[in-house]
């Protein structure tokens, strides 16, 4: 059985994280889209595992930028831990809504709780 893991954040996403998670998921990662948001890092045993990064487009409503976990660790619940600690992060701040756009992948974010909207794209509406 593997070890715990815990998640942290928000935190500024720092160029050695993002390095880090980028040569975990063998994915490149673009530093400057995600250098505003609040990002949320799951780590097992000091290994980042998970990246979750959210932006604030309004008083309201927050864009889900990136949510990845390293492929051996999927089917685990991390992205859905990931994303219950910045869903209450979010709540914190006065959110209402998670965006993510019609380019990610709908069965996961379906099972993670967000609904497709009209337009295409997935919501998650937090309360």
């Amino acid at each position: 059985m593997p070890s715990a893991y815990s998640v942290l954040g928000p935190q500024r996403l720092l160029a050695s994280t993002l390095a880090e998670f980028a040569h975990v998921a063998a994915l490149e990662l673009d530093a400057a889209a995600l250098s505003g948001a609040a990002c949320f890092v799951a780590r097992r045993e000091e290994r980042l595992i998970g990246l979750l990064a959210l932006a604030r487009r309004n008083d309201t409503d927050a864009d889900l930028l990136w949510l990845g976990v390293d492929p051996a660790q999927r089917r685990q619940g991390v992205a859905r831990d990931l994303l219950r600690v910045g869903n209450a992060w979010w709540a914190r701040q006065g959110g209402r809504g998670i965006a993510a756009p019609k380019s990610c992948g709908g069965a996961i974010l379906a099972n993670l709780g967000f609904a497709a909207a009209q337009d295409g794209s997935w919501v998650r509406w937090i309360g």
